[in-house]
């Protein structure tokens, strides 16, 4: 269970990441990047929702690492 919550929360971070690598590809024109991205967000997500059906405390696992992925990939982003 706990293996689960760990591979949940690093899914979602990732996912997260990926979506803020996303927006800044979709936003400079570039489709080959937008769609590898865009795959690998799907990816990523469907791996997280197999676990998190079967383990509802993985949804706990899953918010908090779309907080860490999207919180480190804003803070990456010079100002």
């Amino acid at each position: 269970m706990l293996w689960e919550c760990l591979l949940v929360f690093l899914a979602t971070a990732v996912a997260d990441a990926l979506w803020a690598r996303y927006i800044t590809s979709v936003g400079s024109r570039d489709p080959v990047a937008s769609a590898t991205l865009s795959m690998g967000i799907v990816l990523v997500n469907a791996l997280a929702v197999v676990v998190y059906v079967s383990n509802r405390w993985a949804v706990l696992a899953a918010g908090l690492g779309a907080f860490v992925g999207t919180y480190l990939s804003v803070r990456r982003v010079p100002k």
